[in-house]
């Protein structure tokens, strides 16, 4: 079901369009809700679906509410389809309030969109001049704030950090040691990620467990995990 596009040379795009198909895509997040705010997004653009099942936008009326619902969705019509429906008022969206986290696979297939394992080694006053610094966080949009907050308490761990002034996104970090080594590597060690970042975070495991060993403070450990840190996230190349 669906097509696989090569959009350039660092991503792919998977494309489901087919009526039919679209059905199983509404079906799968009926049964699964989404837990950011996508998820009015998601409704609105199930209404659409079911006015093109319905051939109701072979009509004027009908074509009028899938661009009201258009609207609202996403980020809203395009100059050019403002220019021809100057007079469309757009379908109200829905908001979602308190989302609490039941499903410990949504986490892991969440962060498998949308997380990141990182790796920093910046100066410091230590034998080998440097020091080393685990990073897991997540980022969204500021509209799913309580979302981002909720995780700190399904997790035990990790901090709410707002994004700056002017800025729309809000961001879940953990950076202490021993919360990543005792909560986030067990938490996706259980339930695991999927995809490319796989991989970052078994390397992620790598230096975890180098910092534990204290080898980090050696320029042995150092060189080590610099190795592994040149070939995580947007540098690796296999």
């Amino acid at each position: 079901m669906g097509k696989i596009y090569a959009k350039n040379n660092d991503a792919v795009s998977y494309l489901v369009s087919s009526i039919n198909d679209l059905q199983v895509i509404l079906e799968h997040f009926e049964k699964y809700p989404l837990l950011t705010q996508k998820r009015g997004d998601f409704l609105l653009w199930a209404q659409v679906l079911y006015l093109v099942k319905n051939k109701e936008h072979n009509t004027l009326v009908g074509l009028t509410k899938i661009i009201a619902l258009k609207a609202s969705l996403n980020k809203g019509l395009n100059e050019e389809l403002k220019a021809v429906f100057p007079t469309i008022v757009p379908v109200e969206r829905s908001q979602f309030g308190n989302e609490l986290i039941q499903d410990p696979n949504w986490l892991a297939g969440f962060t498998s969109g949308e997380g990141s394992f990182l790796v920093s080694i910046f100066k410091s006053k230590t034998l080998t001049g440097f020091a080393v610094r685990l990073r897991f966080n997540l980022i969204q949009h500021s509209r799913d704030t309580q979302l981002m907050q909720n995780l700190v308490d399904y997790l035990g761990c990790g901090r709410y950090v707002a994004g700056p002034e002017g800025y729309n996104h809000c961001e879940f970090i953990v950076s202490s040691l021993s919360d990543i080594t005792k909560t986030i590597i067990p938490f996706f060690e259980k339930y695991p990620i999927r995809g490319n970042k796989l991989l970052d975070f078994k390397d992620f495991c790598k230096v975890a467990q180098i910092m534990e060993d204290k080898a980090h403070l050696t320029p042995e450990g150092l060189n080590k995990v610099r190795s592994i840190q040149a070939d995580m996230n947007r540098n690796r190349k296999t």
